[in-house]
């Protein structure tokens, strides 16, 4: 599946991956069947390279080598999500995406959250997983919240 022919590429923040990683079964299912699901559709998922910098900086990973070869197993060494290098463009896209913020909305759009919006308006996502209440994608990007609800909506968008 390729961009151009599905339109439904996805891009997962960070707080998808811990809570399908970490939490709790019955919060964790929907995301788990994403991934499941996108591992189907190669190319499909989409993240940063800061949410694997993200995700291994969390409390518990120092103290649990097997999470930590979780979070790499699924992002890095399944292949099946495209995972975005920090590119200096990037970061050049980043910065004109927190002053326009800071412009239109008077306050301040944080780097990390910036660089996760800039990556996926690269990617031409149609989708954006969060659970940021404060972090708004342009309308072309229909952001989703990691429940059954938003999830299953890019489930009927991936099938």
């Amino acid at each position: 599946m390729t961009e151009e022919s599905s339109g439904a590429v996805v891009y997962l923040d960070s707080m998808a991956f811990i809570i399908a990683v970490e939490g709790e079964p019955t919060a964790a299912q929907p995301v788990e069947t994403l991934l499941d699901v996108l591992r189907a559709h190669s190319g499909a998922g989409v993240t940063s390279e800061l949410t694997l910098a993200e995700v291994l900086a969390g409390p518990r990973i120092p103290h649990n080598p097997f999470l930590k070869r979780t979070y790499l197993d699924l992002m890095v060494w399944s292949k099946f999500l495209d995972l975005v290098s920090i590119s200096r463009e990037l970061l050049y896209r980043s910065a004109d995406l927190r002053f326009a913020h800071r412009e239109s909305y008077g306050k301040k759009l944080s780097l990390p959250d910036a660089i996760h919006l800039v990556t996926a308006i690269g990617k031409k996502c149609r989708y954006f997983v969060s659970a940021d209440k404060d972090l708004n994608p342009p309308t072309q990007i229909r952001k989703v919240g990691p429940r059954a609800d938003g999830i299953g909506e890019i489930l009927k968008g991936l099938a």
